[in-house]
């Protein structure tokens, strides 16, 4: 005989026909297998009522047991002191309630929010071996720096959305009056609310489903998703991006509405959602889909409601106001859009783009085509006919750092941006860097990245994180905290006041036929930097494919001729002695770097010339060991003693 799941919700009037979709389609992915619905309510309406009774009707194998827990809502609230549980909504609570108020001979219950989809047997996933464990869950994407920023024993950090939970376990360890005296004691410091709290309880005390198990997803983002049932059990999806609204990704959409026209809920209708962010995403699913009266729809309502919040900021009521702030000076725009071009006409078109359809329109972009001898001059002209913000700049070719230099002499915005000829920009980049700017007033303000291959928009992207944990959300002096300097260390992924730049003389190396040179520009915007942040959201689009980007034997020694060329800026400073320890652990990363980039018959070649640069740096004591991570430290010291043994850990296999 089958084993029966056990599921459980905790639901409000508003939420009971979205648990009753995720039901459905726990029924319709499970045939024939017994199931036992516990659904804990605050307020059912009666027509829901009516269809809770038909699906228990319809299905033979499915048991619906309705908790109406009002009373006990209050009756928790104050038999814990009052503790003053506003900021928990109903559902939330009673999510913490299932384990204690199931019946006795349920062993183990399947918790789950309204606003999921089952995609496959629950067989696997409800035959989890806990080990011990109160509970599994699956962890959240940045599961690591929320357990760090908890400082928590583990790094696992759970999503609360969906628990296999030992209910004898849960009741002996007395969670729920521990999850919710620990909400009371921290609340002002946690950010998710009972999901910070059970982490902080647990300390990483529960089984780890694989990651996909429970696919974590917006369903206003795009997804190439494909059911398996080996990997995906259920979908969950987060914070505002919610299937049912109009117009969310098609590819995730119709799965979700395929299983509502086979629900009860049949008739349920598409909801039109009221947040910003998602009411621009709509907008331009719509537009994609030729909606285009829908379209404008949303994209007015997007412009309505940053109307709206702007008069009630400024409290007034005039239009020429709001208008006034909305429009600007071309002459004085907010940020300076650099474009360094050259024979890129297989990219350019798609990096131009991204600039021209930043949300944040006060920008100016100055494409600086260094002697391209390709068709980027044409695609440059073609694009700045159609946007009087493009502005063209042609000379001789002069190398990287020249054609850079010359963008940021011809800026007029308060900020400079860089943008590489084949990379791209979120939408929101500008607008999410320029707020933060402001907002802060740094110098520096960066952000996370995507290294992406094919088309910025729809092809392959992989989320990478430009500085550590402790880094980000945190106004930074590096002249006082060196953290900063273990940030990647790219110029592009982040804007940079333009006053900033003029007051130190702030410029690259301009060596005709050298690279690398955004390192020599980032150690001197670091060195003299007194207000940095990093936020740890993406916006910038790094390509991984372009084959002209590999490192020819004619630049070989490239990156070590750009580090002479910081060493001379760094030795000519009085600060010099606070930063070589750094310089030499930056070094040594970006030669490792060329390392596995050459071409594997100068690979000897270049560990010599290592070798000798650095048993230099060793020689002049200016190598520390805390200035290394302990990998790269114990790396180096193999490479003093031993370069044959190094090249072979490094590089392995013929050479």
């Amino acid at each position: 005989m089958q084993e029966k799941f056990h599921c459980a919700f905790g639901v409000d009037a508003n939420y009971v026909k979205y648990a009753g979709i995720v039901m459905t389609s726990i029924v319709l992915k499970n045939p024939g297998h017994p199931v036992a619905f516990h659904l804990f309510a605050k307020g059912i309406n009666d027509e829901d009522v009516e269809k809770l009774e038909e699906m228990g009707n319809l299905y033979s194998n499915v048991e619906i047991c309705v908790y109406e827990v009002s009373n006990e809502l209050a009756e928790m609230d104050e038999a814990l002191g009052n503790i003053g549980i506003g900021r928990l909504n109903n559902t939330v609570l009673i999510r913490l309630m299932v384990p204690l108020v199931v019946p006795d001979d349920v062993e183990r219950v399947l918790y789950l929010d309204a606003d999921m989809l089952c995609v496959s047997k629950l067989d696997s996933l409800w035959q989890t071996d806990l080990d011990g464990h109160p509970l599994a869950a699956v962890n959240e994407g940045n599961h690591q720096r929320s357990a760090k920023r908890l400082n928590l024993r583990s790094e696992n950090y759970l999503n609360a959305g969906c628990m296999l939970i030992d209910v004898a376990k849960w009741r002996e360890m007395n969670l729920t009056q521990e999850i919710l005296m620990d909400f009371k004691q921290n609340k002002p410091r946690y950010a998710i609310l009972e999901q910070d709290a059970i982490n902080h309880v647990l300390q990483g005390d529960f089984k780890v489903w694989e990651s996909g198990t429970i696919l974590l997803m917006d369903a206003f983002n795009h997804y190439k998703i494909h059911c398996d049932e080996s990997q995906n059990v259920f979908w969950h999806f987060l914070n505002e991006g919610k299937p049912w609204f109009e117009y969310a990704d098609e590819q995730i959409a119709e799965p979700y509405w395929q299983v509502v026209r086979r629900s009860p809920w049949y008739d349920m209708e598409k909801q039109v959602s009221k947040n910003v962010r998602i009411c621009y995403l709509a907008g331009k699913n719509a537009e994609k889909q030729g909606d285009y009266k829908a379209a404008a729809k949303y994209m007015g309502a997007v412009g309505d409601k940053l109307m709206e919040d702007y008069l009630k900021k400024h409290k007034t009521g005039r239009f020429t106001e709001f208008k006034e702030y909305y429009t600007y000076d071309k002459d004085s725009p907010l940020v300076s859009v650099i474009i360094p071009v050259y024979n890129v006409e297989k990219y350019l078109a798609g990096a131009l783009e991204s600039a021209m359809e930043q949300t944040l329109k006060e920008i100016e972009i100055i494409a600086v085509d260094d002697g391209s001898t390709d068709g980027s001059a044409d695609i440059l002209q073609a694009y700045a006919d159609r946007d009087d913000r493009i502005r063209i700049i042609s000379k001789a070719n002069t190398g990287y750092g020249h054609t850079v230099n010359t963008g940021m002499d011809a800026a007029r915005g308060k900020y400079i941006q860089i943008l590489e000829a084949d990379d791209a920009l979120g939408a929101d980049m500008l607008f999410t860097l320029v707020e933060t700017a402001e907002k802060y007033q740094t110098e520096i303000t960066k952000a996370d990245y995507y290294h992406f291959t094919g088309d910025w928009r729809e092809g392959k992207k992989e989320y990478q994180h430009a500085a550590p944990d402790g880094v980000y959300n945190v106004v930074k002096n590096p002249q006082e905290d060196m953290d900063i300097f273990f940030c990647a260390m790219m110029s592009w992924c982040g804007i940079i006041r333009r006053d900033y730049l003029q007051e130190h003389h702030i410029r690259h190396n301009e060596t005709p036929g050298a690279s690398y040179q955004d390192n020599g520009f980032w150690f001197q915007l670091m060195c003299y930097a007194q207000r940095v942040i990093f936020i740890d959201k993406p916006g910038y689009y790094y390509r991984r494919d372009n084959p002209d980007s590999s490192v020819r034997s004619d630049k070989l020694f490239a990156i070590n001729e750009e580090y002479g060329f910081i060493y001379g800026f760094l030795s000519s400073s009085k600060d010099f002695v606070k930063f070589k320890g750094i310089y030499w652990s930056k070094k040594y990363t970006n030669a490792v770097f060329t390392l596995h980039r050459i071409g594997r018959e100068y690979r000897q070649l270049y560990v010599q010339h290592m070798l000798e640069e650095f048993r230099g740096a060793e020689n002049k004591q200016e190598l520390y060991e805390a200035c290394f991570s302990q990998q790269d430290w114990q790396d180096l010291q193999l490479l003093l003693s031993d370069s044959e043994a190094y090249l072979q850990k490094m590089v392995p296999g013929k050479r």
